[in-house]
């Protein structure tokens, strides 16, 4: 009888232990249980910041323009279930090479913009005249 009790007694240790990894595996499978949770990751498909003719990075994409760059980042957000406005400050952080980042940290870091304004920002620094909104 005392082998049944602790057979019993492991298989509950066994059923919540379960429960618990099916819990984490939902949280970071699912983008909505993340955003629910006030946890959301960074995806590691985000682009780096090079344009063709600065690479820094050769084992990373390089951009024919600016205008190429924002819409792959914007893809990579959208496809992870991520609101621009909400989460591109954030996430746009280890896009940038340190040459980037000597403007973007003291003009926009933590300043409030839009994903809209912030991707006109990004054109003028690096020279694009007309803007062109995506």
């Amino acid at each position: 009888m005392e082998q049944l009790e602790d057979l019993i007694k492991d298989m509950f240790i066994a059923q919540q232990i379960l429960e618990t990894q099916q819990k984490t595996l939902v949280l970071l499978t699912s983008g909505h249980d993340l955003k629910d949770s006030g946890y959301i990751r960074v995806p590691r498909e985000l682009p780096f910041f090079q344009l063709e003719g600065d690479i820094r990075m050769k084992n990373r994409e390089a951009f024919h323009s600016v205008n190429d760059f924002l819409v792959k980042f914007e893809v990579v957000l959208l496809q992870h279930n991520l609101a621009l406005d909400e989460h591109w400050e954030r996430c746009i952080l280890g896009c940038f090479p340190n040459i980037q980042l000597s403007w973007f940290r003291p003009e926009v870091y933590g300043k409030g913009h839009t994903w809209e304004q912030m991707k006109i920002t990004l054109q003028e620094k690096n020279g694009v005249i007309d803007n062109i909104s995506t």
